[in-house]
């Protein structure tokens, strides 16, 4: 940490970052809320090898040590994943909102009946909804519509409440999905009290999906996005030509970006090069370049600088996605 990640801090993002934070993307947890993930699992989705518990006290150990000086607050929700208990996951996360820890989501289960989400909605001080497309079961990951996860019972209820919605889009072809772009578009107009935030910028960690998808959202004026985990520059500078700064927010998606490594785009494909012993890692480099590699985190910290300074947008765009939008969003819950 102290001879490659501190002096990284320093030299790029310490004087970049804002006093006060908001990370509008965290997945806390603890290990007695999984059953076990088998291999297979874990080396066809490369992110269940990485990290999936985080307990809240963690958490902010995380943030003192990589963000020095720094006073993060954190919007959290559960590592959606099948093997998850969803109660004890979203109770964890009740929990530490209720002590004044955190602000969270609730992650659903795609068949819960309405009327039980907006009684869980109600009991708690959760801001929104966290669904994911992982918790569908029948269905090839091709075959998932954002509805069989995010069910309109749900977006009902998440319209009555003015809820935030935090949406991480299925299929492989993501923001370049045509069907994703429509369902999107419906969303949006069929249920225009809901605060949709589409996660990872519709997952285009590499800028391919990104040019395809987000002009075509362009009449879609409410919505807004998370960059959490992208490390394209380029990326960012297709989404601050589309998108207007005060509808972009920041995450780190922690635990995961806790990873050493760097992400490169092979065409529309990306490829983490990591330091670590994981299933999946089987792109290596050098002893001597891992040893330089810092916390994903920083990377993607410092594609979004670039990408704000390449769009000339400066000091108060960066304070506005690393906080104020995030704050603002927060504090209008069922406004």
């Amino acid at each position: 940490f102290d001879r490659v990640d501190l002096p990284f801090f320093k030299a790029h993002l310490e004087d970049f970052l804002p006093d006060e934070i908001v990370d509008f993307h965290v997945h806390v947890s603890r290990l007695a809320h999984f059953d076990k993930i088998s291999e297979e699992r874990r080396r066809k989705h490369w992110m269940l090898d990485v990290s999936y518990v985080l307990p809240v006290p963690s958490l902010f150990r995380i943030y003192a040590k990589l963000l020095p000086s720094k006073r993060v607050h954190p919007l959290c929700f559960p590592y959606p994943i099948r093997e998850a208990h969803l109660d004890k996951a979203n109770a964890y996360v009740a929990s530490e909102v209720a002590a004044g820890r955190i602000s969270g989501l609730y992650t659903p289960s795609p068949t819960m009946p309405a009327a039980a989400l907006k009684d869980a909605i109600l009991s708690s001080r959760y801001l929104g909804l966290k669904p994911y497309p992982d918790l569908v079961e029948g269905k090839s990951e091709d075959e998932i519509s954002i509805f069989d996860f995010l069910p309109h019972g749900h977006l009902q209820v998440a319209d009555e409440l003015s809820l935030i919605v935090l949406l991480h889009i299925p299929r492989r072809e993501r923001l370049r999905d045509p069907r994703n772009i429509e369902e999107i578009k419906l969303i949006a107009n069929r249920y225009p009290r809901v605060k949709l935030v589409i996660a990872h910028v519709g997952r285009s960690y590499c800028p391919a999906y990104a040019a395809f998808g987000l002009p075509r959202l362009s009449e879609c004026p409410s919505l807004y996005f998370d960059i959490a985990a992208v490390l394209n520059v380029e990326t960012y500078h297709i989404l601050f030509n589309e998108v207007s700064a005060d509808r972009v927010l920041w995450g780190s998606d922690l635990p995961i970006v806790l990873m050493r490594g760097k992400q490169e785009c092979h065409g529309d494909q990306y490829v983490n090069f990591v330091r670590g012993d994981y299933v999946w890692n089987v792109n290596r480099k050098l002893p001597e370049v891992e040893n330089r590699y810092t916390f994903f985190m920083y990377e993607a910290l410092l594609a979004l600088r670039r990408g704000i300074e390449q769009a000339g947008l400066g000091k108060d765009a960066a304070r506005q996605i690393l906080c104020e939008n995030a704050t603002m969003l927060m504090r209008s819950f069922r406004s």
